[in-house]
C-alpha cells in the first residue's frame, strides 16, 4: 500500500501510553460524534502554507475533508476530484513538532474517497520515532509519484521481457528486440501487451497507479540500448516525462545509463494534436481533433534526433518516429490511438539499422512444458481484440517445428494430435448453433447480421488458424517423416504411427475448416434470408428524378443498405480474421449464389401478383441490382458477382428491354443471348411480360418443338 523505504516506517500496534499521548494532539478527533479539529498540511499546493484545520469525527470521509480543505485553502472545492487526501508517514529532523521545519516524509498513500482518516488513525500508528500528518496534494502528482516508485506496467513489462531472455531454454518465448517483420512486430506487442493487460486489472482495485495500456498510449520501445538496466518499453502517459541520467539528487522519469546522457537530457510533452482540415459546414471540431501528440523538447547541449535529424527545438512527433537520445540509445516512438501500421520510411530506416524480417522468432520448451505451453498458447488471443489473429498459428506451428527438430523421432506426431483435438474443443460452432435452435420462430425477421457477430468472430479466428496449420502440416510434415526414415534402426513402428498421426491430424484439421465454413454460410445466409426480400419491394428513384438516389449523393435506400451492410460485415471479418484468399473467395461464391437464387426464386414465382414484370417496376429492381453489382466491384468481387449473379441479371435485362425493341427478338435469339435461363424460365418470362404489356401473342416468342417439348416435361418447375 505504501511506496518508499520501508525500513524506517514500519508498523506496530501502539501501546496504550502512545495512543493516549496521540489522542491529546490538537490535530486529531476521537470522539464519535463531536466535531474535532484536523490539521491538513497543504504546502505541496499552496506555497508558503503549513496547515489549515478543519472539523472532522471518525466519520467523515477523505472526499468530504478534501472539499472542507479546499475550501480553508480558498480553492474551488468543486475541483475536489482534482485532489486527493494522503496519509504521510514520516519524521522530524532536528527536533520540532509535525508542523515545524524539518520533515521528512518516510512514506505516502492516498485515501480513498470513502476512507476515514481518523478511524485509520486509531487503528494503528506509526512506528516509535515517526508521526503521521495528513497532506492535501493534487492528485495526477500523486499518481505520477506511485508511477516513478512503482510503476505497474512497465516494470512487470520489461522483467517478464528479460525474464524470458533469460529462461529460453525453460519453455519460454524468445521475442527478438527488433524486426520489420509484420507479424513479429504485431506478437511482439501482443505478448508485451498481455503482461500489461493483466497488470492494469490488478491495479484498478487499488484505486492509484497507472491505468493505460499499450493499446491507450503512446509508447516508445527500445530498439539499441546500452546495457541490461535499460527497460524495453516506456509508457508516455502523462503530461510530461523527464529523460536524462539518475544522480544522487535527481532521478528523470526515463532514467538512460550511457554516459553522454545528461542529467536532464529533454522533455517529452503532451500537447494538442494539430487541427485537422474538415468539410464541416459549422465548423465544428470533429472528436478526432482533439486527440493529443507527444512533443520532445531538448536541452541545450544535449544530443537528440528524431529519424536521425539533430533536434535543436521542440519537435511534434508523429507514430513511428525514430527517436535517438545520445550515440546509443534508439527508440521507435508508437501512438496507438490512430490504428495505423508502421509507415514504409520506418521500415525503410529500420533496414538501414540491420533490423530486417530475417531475424525470426525463436520458440524453445521443454518438452515436461509442453501441455502447460499449449494451453497458454490456446487462450492467450482473444478472438474479438485487437491484437494479431494469427499468433495461435504461428506460435504453433514454431512449436511443431521446435518439436520435430528437438525431441524424439515421432514427437511432433503426438503433438500435431494435441493441438487439433484443443482446436476441436474451442471450436464455438455448436454453441451458435444450439442458440439459434432455441432461438423464438417470430424473432427470425429481426435478426440481424450485427447479432451474430461476436460469436461470428470466434468462429472466423479459428477456422482462419486451423487452415494455416493445415497447411503448414502439408508442407513440412513429409519432410518431418522422411527425417525419420533417415535414421539408421529406425523402428517402423515408430514411423507408422507417425504417418498415422499426420493423417488423422490433418483429417480432423480439414474437418474442423469444413465445418466451421459451412456454418459461417449458413448463418451469414441466414442473415440474408431476412432482408433480401425487401430488394425486390424498393424504389431507389426519388421523387421528379430518372437517376437512382445515391447517385444523387443522397444514400442508399434502407432494404438495400442493409443486404449491402451483410455482404460488407461478412468480408471485413474474412479480411480482418486473415482467412486464406481462396476461402475469402469461395465463402462470397456461396453468398452471392444464394442470393441469386432466392431473389431470381422470388421474382419468378410472385412476380406477376406482386407487379414486378411491369417495366416501370423491373427498372427499379435493375438499379437496386446495380448497386449490389457496384458494391462488388469495388470490393475486388466484381467477377464473383458477375458469375453468381447472371441468371438474375438476365431476367432482369429482357424485363427492362423496351416492348418494340423485345418484339422484334425471336426466341433463337433470346436464348442464345442469355443461355443460363432454362426454356420453361424462358417461356414464363415472356408470357408474363406479354400479359402485362397488354399485346397479344408474338409469333416470334414461340418456342421452337425441341424446347416446347420440354417446357411441358417439365412442367411448373420454373424455379432455380
Amino acid at each position: 500500500m505504501f511506496y518508499g523505504s520501508s525500513s524506517g516506517a514500519s508498523m506496530s500496534l501502539p501501546s496504550k501510553s502512545r495512543l493516549k499521548r496521540q489522542r491529546d494532539r490538537p490535530e486529531l478527533s476521537t470522539q464519535s460524534s463531536a466535531p474535532g479539529v484536523l490539521k491538513i498540511f497543504g504546502d505541496e499546493i499552496c506555497a508558503g502554507a503549513n496547515y489549515k484545520s478543519v472539523l472532522a469525527t471518525p466519520r467523515s470521509s477523505a472526499q468530504e475533508l478534501v472539499k472542507e480543505a479546499l475550501e480553508r485553502y480558498s480553492l474551488n472545492k468543486n475541483a475536489a476530484h482534482s485532489y486527493v487526501l494522503c496519509d504521510v508517514i514520516g519524521r522530524m529532523e532536528g527536533g520540532g513538532g509535525i508542523g515545524g521545519g524539518g520533515w521528512r516524509t518516510e512514506c505516502l498513500r492516498a485515501l480513498g474517497d470513502n476512507e476515514k482518516p481518523l478511524l485509520l488513525q486509531e487503528l494503528w500508528k506509526p512506528r516509535e520515532g515517526h508521526a503521521r500528518r495528513f497532506e492535501l496534494r493534487r492528485r495526477a502528482e500523486v499518481e505520477e509519484l506511485n508511477a516513478k516508485e512503482k510503476d505497474t506496467i512497465t516494470a512487470d513489462i520489461n522483467a517478464q521481457a528479460r525474464k524470458l531472455q533469460r529462461n529460453r531454454a525453460k519453455g519460454t518465448l524468445t521475442l527478438p528486440r527488433s524486426s520489420n517483420s509484420s507479424f513479429c512486430r504485431s506478437l511482439s506487442e501482443t505478448s508485451l501487451n498481455q503482461v500489461g493487460g493483466r497488470k492494469k486489472e490488478e491495479g484498478s482495485q487499488g484505486g492509484g497507479g497507472v491505468r493505460h495500456s499499450l493499446y491507450q498510449s503512446p509508447h516508445l520501445l527500445l530498439l539499441q540500448g546500452y546495457n541490461r538496466q535499460d527497460c524495453l518499453v516506456y509508457l508516455l502517459n502523462r503530461e510530461q516525462h523527464t529523460v536524462g541520467q539518475e544522480t544522487p539528487s535527481a532521478r528523470p522519469n526515463i532514467c538512460l545509463f550511457s554516459p553522454d546522457i545528461l542529467p536532464l537530457h529533454c522533455r517529452l510533452r503532451r500537447v494538442p494534436a494539430p487541427r485537422r482540415q474538415t468539410n464541416n459546414n459549422k465548423g465544428e471540431e470533429p472528436a478526432d481533433s482533439q486527440r493529443f501528440c507527444v512533443a520532445v523538447e531538448p536541452v541545450l547541449h544535449a544530443t537528440v534526433l528524431v529519424n536521425f535529424s539533430r533536434c535543436e527545438r521542440s519537435t511534434m512527433l508523429r507514430h513511428g518516429d525514430l527517436l535517438s537520445f545520445g550515440a546509443h540509445y534508439i527508440f521507435l516512438y508508437k501512438d496507438p490511438t490512430g490504428a495505423k501500421p508502421l509507415p514504409a520510411q520506418t521500415l525503410a530506416r529500420l533496414r538501414s539499422l540491420g533490423i530486417s524480417a530475417k531475424r525470426r522468432l525463436q520458440l524453445e520448451f521443454d518438452q515436461a512444458h509442453e501441455d502447460l505451453l499449449l494451453n497458454r498458447i490456446m487462450s492467450l488471443i482473444e478472438p474479438g481484440g485487437d491484437d494479431h489473429k494469427l499468433t495461435p498459428a504461428y506460435l504453433l506451428c514454431l512449436c511443431i517445428q521446435h518439436s520435430a527438430s528437438s525431441f524424439p523421432p515421432g514427437s511432433f506426431g503426438k503433438l500435431l494430435l494435441k493441438i487439433v483435438r484443443r482446436i476441436q474443443t474451442v471450436d464455438k460452432t455448436k454453441e451458435l448453433a444450439q442458440k439459434q435452435a432455441h432461438q423464438d420462430p417470430a424473432s427470425l425477421s429481426l435478426l440481424s447480421i450485427s447479432d451474430l457477430i461476436p460469436d461470428l468472430q470466434t468462429i472466423f479466428f479459428w477456422m482462419s488458424n486451423s487452415i494455416e496449420i493445415l497447411y503448414f502440416i502439408q508442407q513440412r510434415a513429409p519432410a518431418y517423416t522422411h527425417t525419420i526414415e533417415t535414421l539408421q534402426d529406425t523402428d517402423k513402428s515408430l514411423l507408422s504411427a507417425t504417418i498415422s498421426a499426420n493423417e488423422e491430424a490433418m483429417t480432423i484439421l480439414e474437418e474442423v475448416i469444413m465445418y466451421t465454413f459451412q456454418q459461417c454460410v449458413y448463418y451469414i445466409t441466414k442473415s440474408l434470408y431476412v432482408v433480401l426480400p425487401g430488394l425486390l419491394d424498393c424504389n431507389p428513384f426519388p421523387v421528379d428524378s430518372s437517376e437512382p438516389c445515391w447517385k444523387g449523393g443522397v444514400g442508399f435506400p434502407e432494404p438495400i443498405r442493409r443486404v449491402l451492410q451483410v455482404f460488407q460485415n461478412a468480408q471485413e471479418l474474412l479480411q480482418g480474421y486473415q482467412v486464406h484468399p481462396e476461402i475469402q473467395a469461395q465463402m462470397f461464391a456461396y453468398l452471392f449464389f444464394f442470393s441469386n437464387v432466392s431473389l431470381f426464386n422470388q421474382l419468378m414465382d410472385k412476380g406477376p401478383s406482386r407487379g414486378w414484370f411491369q417495366r416501370s417496376k423491373v427498372l427499379q429492381i435493375q438499379a437496386c441490382l446495380r448497386m449490389i453489382m457496384e458494391w462488388a466491384s469495388r470490393s475486388v468481387l466484381g467477377h464473383l458477382a458477375d458469375k453468381f449473379f447472371t441468371k438474375l441479371n438476365s431476367t432482369v435485362s429482357i424485363l427492362t428491354t423496351p416492348t418494340q425493341q423485345l418484339t422484334q427478338l425471336s426466341w433463337r435469339t433470346l436464348s442464345s443471348e442469355h443461355p443460363s435461363l432454362k426454356p420453361v424460365q424462358l417461356h414464363r418470362i415472356l408470357t408474363q411480360y406479354q400479359l402485362t404489356a397488354e399485346i397479344g401473342p408474338v409469333p416470334a416468342w414461340q418456342p421452337s418443338s425441341e424446347d416446347e417439348a420440354y417446357i411441358y416435361r417439365t412442367g411448373r418447375s420454373m424455379n432455380f
